[in-house]
Parts: C-alpha cells; structure tokens; sequence
C-alpha cells in the first residue's frame, strides 16, 4: 500500500513538472519564436542567464517567506482575538 502511495506520488510530480517544462516552451515559443532545443549553443552566454535565473528565483523567494510571515502575523492575530472574545 505504502510503495503504491510513493509510486501515486512519483507520477504526479512528474505530471506536474512535465507541464511546467511545456509552458515554459510555449512561453519561450511566443517570446522568441522557438525552443530552446533550436537555439544554437553560441547565441546567449548560458552561464549568465543561468545566474540571473537563479538571482530572479532568490527573489521570489524572498518575497514568498514575506508573504508567508505576513500570513502567519496574521493567523496568530486572528487567533488571539478569537481566545478574547470567547473570555
């Protein structure tokens, strides 16, 4: 039952990233007019993009743990006027 469960799992992460790959291609297939697998090698420097990529997604990261902590500032406000009220 477990190993199903794991197995469940497994296929849906790969479902999920699968269609993550595919909008990315569609999304480059309108910015640039083709995929990244027809780009030639020399066009871009790879190693840039890939730090810039990876600054972006640092970013947003950052901006997620704020909205994560404002959403946590805010349960734990709810909760104590809810203990207030039931006094």
């Amino acid at each position: 039952m477990v190993e199903t469960n794991k197995v469940n799992y497994k296929k849906e992460i790969i479902k999920l990233v699968e269609r993550n790959i595919n909008k990315q291609i569609a999304k480059g297939m309108r910015k640039y007019g083709h995929t990244l697998e027809d780009c030639p090698v020399d066009r871009y420097d790879w190693q840039a993009m890939l730090i810039e990529e990876l600054i972006d997604a640092l970013q947003y990261q950052q901006k997620e743990l704020q909205r994560l902590k404002m959403l946590s500032r805010d349960a734990q406000i709810i909760q104590l006027k809810e203990k207030g009220s039931c006094s």
